[in-house]
């Protein structure tokens, strides 16, 4: 069972990540404006076009971006059916040190121009050097989970902001809602890539910690004594040291690319966060920091934390993998057209009038 600290260990992380975005995109203009840098796979930018004409080519975009994500997604799963763990591992190494590279360093940059801070280049790149070799440690090797999960969380603040560079508005909110959908379809329905992925890892008692994911538990790569056997049919002993992480095998063993939260009897109580749930929380508050006010931000963000709550609850319930972006992202969804069409008017006409309530 879980009780109210491992749902504020989930919920922290996540409201920290929200936060980053929204004040990167509150004090620096290139988020929050409609210039869209051009990305091959945005094929419309919704540029002075009609609400009719936005509507379909978001629809495109989107639908284009969401089927990117499915071949990969299927691709991993088969990688994982073959057993092919070290290409796995090596592709997520490669994508993770990308990320801590370059896509970190120009975001960095626009913060840096943004606030006119005078830096020198040789101490930024000793700075970020340390950062990098550091987080990559934490997360394939061994280190404190503290700095594991920092990382994480940066990590998912850094492609955030870069996606709210690449994608038109309308295309975010649809975006949104059509992976809302196939996060319940991938993990819930019997063909999904993510229930198969799941089923295949319980069949063959394999261990499914994904390697980019959250924890809010030390435990998280600890087995109970005498729980498994590995395949050789040796006993794998329970691992006291929190630092320790899995072997390039063991990690990737359970490369769940994104978004659901798991829990099993036979691992060490942990509510577990897709490395993508934080991504489209964070996506979806940073596009309606972009586009409203301060009212319409809060409500997103306490929104998509209650939507995580109910995720949290039919979690004990069920006692099963569930999606977390769906009921967080139509919450989400909800409070953002509702605030702005409705709330926001209604706060601006009581400050008008001078009206407390």
């Amino acid at each position: 069972m879980y009780g109210s600290s491992d749902m504020v260990k989930v919920f922290i992380p996540v409201f920290i990540c929200m936060l980053i975005v929204v004040l990167c995109v509150r004090n620096i203009e290139v988020y929050s404006d409609d210039h869209v840098i051009p990305a091959p796979y945005v094929i419309y930018r919704e540029m002075d076009a009609e609400p009719t004409t936005r509507l379909w080519q978001s629809f495109i975009n989107a639908g284009l971006l969401v089927g990117i994500i499915i071949v990969a997604t299927c691709f991993i799963v088969c990688l994982f059916y073959l057993r092919c763990f070290y290409c796995l591992f090596g592709f997520v190494i490669l994508a993770t040190f990308s990320l801590l590279t370059v896509v970190s360093c120009i975001q960095y940059h626009k913060i840096l121009e943004k606030i006119d801070m005078p830096v020198s280049l040789v101490l930024v790149f000793i700075l970020h050097y340390n950062f990098v070799v550091l987080a990559m440690m934490a997360i394939f090797w061994k280190g404190p989970l503290r700095v594991q999960q920092t990382t994480l969380i940066v990590v998912s603040a850094v492609i955030t902001l870069t996606l709210m560079e690449l994608l038109p508005k309308w295309t975010t909110w649809t975006l949104l809602i059509i992976i809302a959908v196939w996060d319940l379809i991938a993990v819930l329905t019997p063909c999904g890539p993510l229930k198969i992925l799941v089923d295949i890892a319980e069949k063959r008692g394999d261990d499914l910690m994904p390697v980019l994911i959250y924890s809010g538990s030390v435990f998280l790569s600890q087995v109970t004594e005498g729980q498994k056997q590995n395949e050789n049919g040796k006993s794998c002993l329970p691992n006291h040291e929190p630092t320790n992480r899995p072997s390039p095998a063991a990690a990737l063993k359970s490369l769940n690319m994104r978004n659901s939260i798991s829990t099993s009897e036979e691992e060490s109580r942990s509510i577990r966060l897709g490395l993508g749930d934080f991504i489209f929380y964070s996506l979806l508050v940073g596009t309606a920091t972009a586009t409203s006010d301060w009212a319409t931000t809060l409500a997103c963000c306490v929104s998509i934390l209650t939507g995580l709550g109910f995720t949290l609850v039919l979690l004990v319930i069920l006692q099963q993998a569930l999606p977390a972006l769906p009921i967080s992202i139509v919450f989400g969804v909800v409070a953002y057209f509702g605030s702005k069409l409705a709330m926001s008017s209604m706060i601006l006409e009581f400050n008008r009038k001078l009206i407390l309530v």
